[in-house]
């Protein structure tokens, strides 16, 4: 085979290794963001006493409109 074709392989090969890497770590960044956005759920349905019910209801109502969304906080950089 071809050296040129040779070298091309085998630098896809180390590039495909590299995007595996890269790839599970967004992965698992991804899993830690679900993780904290879960969190931060159920601390307002528990700072605010909610039924399971009630909190139901209430995602529904956002979602319909009927309750305003609140705003994503921004941090100063």
């Amino acid at each position: 085979m071809n050296r040129k074709i040779k070298k091309l392989m085998a630098e896809n090969e180390k590039d495909r290794a590299k995007l595996a890497v890269i790839q599970a770590r967004i992965d698992d960044r991804d899993a830690q963001i679900q993780e904290i956005e879960n969190t931060e759920i159920i601390g307002v349905y528990r700072e605010f006493n909610l039924t399971p019910e009630q909190f139901v209801a209430l995602i529904r109502q956002i979602k319909a409109g009927a309750v305003p969304k609140a705003q994503p906080e921004t941090e100063a950089e």
